[in-house]
């Protein structure tokens, strides 16, 4: 099973998540900016495909403006090069946009600054071997080829920072104002699960590890506390976690868990959702 992911290409080949039988996809995000024709994929390879489900995939395309491809599959993985539902998936959330400038944090805003980077306090720096190449106030940050306006559809803002270059601080996180990828997730119920390998757990939320509570194998059962995911994607917010009941001007709210399929669940989420 493959959840919350997010892949983002900007070479001169395309993506390719590579699923065998009995396998869930859901809140991806897949970006291919490039202009290859190698499209971006996502390709089951084993002889039987009816255990094969996904859910709320989102494909962003770029250069190439496809969104799907199926090519060398058989019928019954899930969906179609049009990214059309098919055989036993449940996939129904599909959006196809040609660039992430209002999806993702990039390198504007709350990005181009950062309080834990001194190096990258202004968000550009030249290239330094002295550089802060690690610390940055959130996991989904980077350092890459500063290049044109986010996101350059040639090819300034590929490949690694080296001597002579700009380098900028970028950021995968959701912006606040997105409406596309963010805050589109219903609050999971008791009937909100997915069965996989003979283990159902609930959909739109994920165990939280290392707090002695369940069996830590990451996926939401009954009779454990879990982080609501209410974006499309790997980011799910930042900040304290705090009960999902609460209501900010961020995020959603979440009631807790008490009887049906899946019980017993104490729902939390981040503070803050998008920068």
């Amino acid at each position: 099973m493959l959840s919350s992911y997010l892949y983002l290409n900007n070479a001169v080949s395309g993506i390719e998540s590579i699923a065998s039988n009995n396998n869930t996809f859901y809140n991806q995000i897949s970006s291919n900016n490039n202009n290859s024709t190698i499209l971006p994929q996502l390709v089951s390879t084993t002889a039987s495909y009816s255990g094969n489900v996904f859910t709320g995939l989102f494909k962003v395309s770029g250069l190439n403006n496809i969104a799907c491809n199926a090519l060398g599959t058989p019928a019954g993985i899930g969906f179609t090069n049009t990214c059309a539902q098919e055989g036993a998936s449940d996939f129904v959330s599909s959006f196809s946009i040609d660039v992430l400038t209002g999806i993702l944090a990039g390198n504007g805003g709350k990005s181009s600054s950062d309080s834990a980077n001194s190096s990258f306090a202004t968000g550009t720096a030249t290239y330094a071997t002295t550089l802060n190449w690690n610390s940055f106030e959130n996991n989904f940050r980077f350092i890459g080829k500063a290049g044109g306006a986010f996101p350059d559809l040639t090819n300034t803002q590929r490949g690694k920072c080296i001597t002579g270059d700009t380098c900028q601080m970028w950021d995968a996180s959701l912006k606040q104002s997105d409406t596309i990828a963010r805050n589109v997730n219903s609050c999971p119920t008791s009937s909100s699960t997915i069965t996989h390998n003979s283990i159902t757990f609930l959909r739109g939320a994920y165990e939280i590890l290392g707090d002695f509570i369940g069996d830590e194998d990451g996926l939401c059962e009954s009779n454990e506390s879990c982080i609501y995911t209410p974006n499309i994607g790997a980011y799910q917010g930042h900040g304290s976690i705090i009960p999902a009941s609460q209501v900010t001007s961020s995020t959603k709210k979440c009631d807790d868990l008490t009887t049906g399929t899946i019980s017993n669940v104490k729902l939390y989420k981040f503070e803050t959702n998008g920068y």
